[in-house]
């Protein structure tokens, strides 16, 4: 039988080894086994200094770890379908930047100033071929990316679906880590609800919802969430495909209110096509007649709500717009995969960052926030109207 004291010695010196070593020399030392002085201090200072190299190689090589982790740099690609011509491509170019400057990563960002599926899908494959760190990605349409974005995902390339994502049920969806943006059904219905309390205790007679571009799955879904408000609170409500360029989705909207007089609201969908729907209440006198709606915190759907009071009828007005928060896509995205290529940790499925009504109330503080972005010049430059 062993004592106590024999069993936690054997237990001690299995787990470290350096006990082994030294606890005969040291037993020694306490008990006069080296009858020298100068021998005791000389194996004494030799034991301190073997146990501190082990120790302290330990940390440094921890240390070390962490500093090459922290300096290494990771490179995300990021093809777009917003280019030189929206105005949210600025904001989304700060994020980028703010971001670069925080973080050790490299965004590679692409988009060409017209959008095209054929395009942005080329951008995809040369993403993919550059073997990145990570891919983010909006999902314009899911079947047309899905292959591609299916094999990156196979070979291990992570990808971060932001801005417009993947509607499909979750068994047929495209399988990326995660998605940062807008829940645009949500976004109609909000901008639906503003409508309806600015007509209370009236309601609207006809609401169009204005598709400015045919298979785009956020544009298509803001006009989804806005027609199924409408009509569970008994107002009539249409899908318009207005789509581009801008003389056909001028000419589209024109026959439709022409066959349609009692429209009363038009939804714009995307920043760009509310100018052109103005023009058309505008051709047709009907700008005290139609409440327009637009969408975004751009500086042309900025500028119409703060002159929704205004009674001038050549003004462009519109009673609200939105804030998905383009800023923060671009950033939680980028942090999503910079924390799964750091520390291997998944994002949540979905990261919402919208929709944020403004109307009358709030619209001077957003008007702020983006001249923030911009600067002056630059807002004033991407006022359409």
């Amino acid at each position: 039988m062993h004592s106590t004291e024999e069993k936690y010695k054997s237990r001690t010196n299995a787990k470290n080894p350096w006990m082994n070593i030294f606890s005969s020399d040291f037993q020694k030392i306490i008990n006069g086994g080296f009858k020298s002085m100068k021998s005791k201090f000389f194996v004494l200072f030799l034991i301190i200094t073997m146990i501190g190299v082990v120790f302290g190689e330990g940390k440094a090589e921890k240390e070390t770890r962490v500093e090459q982790a922290a300096k290494e740099k990771y490179v995300f690609y990021f093809p777009s379908h917003i280019g030189g011509a929206d105005p949210n491509m600025q904001v989304w170019q700060k994020a980028i930047e703010d971001f670069q400057e925080l973080f050790p990563v490299e965004i590679k960002y692409f988009a060409t100033t017209e959008f095209s599926i054929e395009s942005f899908k080329q951008y995809i494959e040369t993403s993919i071929a550059a073997k990145p760190d990570g891919i983010m990605v909006p999902v314009v349409d899911p079947v047309a990316v899905e292959e591609p974005l299916r094999r990156a995902i196979k070979n291990g390339i992570p990808v971060m679906a932001l801005n417009i994502p993947d509607p499909r049920p979750f068994n047929e969806k495209i399988p990326y880590l995660g998605f940062v943006g807008e829940d645009s059904i949500a976004t109609g219905r909000a901008l639906a609800r503003r409508v309806l309390q600015e007509f209370a205790p009236a309601k609207p007679k006809h609401a169009a919802a204005a598709v400015a571009l045919i298979g785009h799955v956020s544009l298509e879904q803001r006009a989804q969430g806005f027609i199924e408000e409408m009509k569970a609170n008994g107002v009539k409500a249409e899908r318009v495909a207005t789509d581009l360029p801008e003389t056909h989705a001028k000419e589209t909207m024109t026959a439709y209110i022409m066959k349609n007089p009692d429209v009363d609201v038009i939804f714009s969908t995307a920043t760009y096509n509310t100018p052109w729907m103005w023009s058309v209440m505008t051709q047709l006198n009907k700008t005290k007649e139609i409440t327009l709606v637009s969408v975004d915190a751009s500086p042309t759907s900025l500028e119409a709500v703060a002159q929704w009071e205004n009674p001038d009828p050549n003004v462009p007005k519109a009673v609200a717009t939105h804030s998905q928060n383009m800023f923060m896509q671009v950033w939680y995205a980028a942090e999503a995969l910079y924390i799964y290529n750091r520390y291997g940790m998944e994002p949540p499925s979905i990261i919402a960052t919208g929709p944020i009504v403004i109307d009358s109330s709030n619209v001077e503080t957003w008007q702020m926030i983006v001249k923030g972005f911009f600067g002056d010049k630059g807002y004033n430059d991407n006022i359409l109207w």
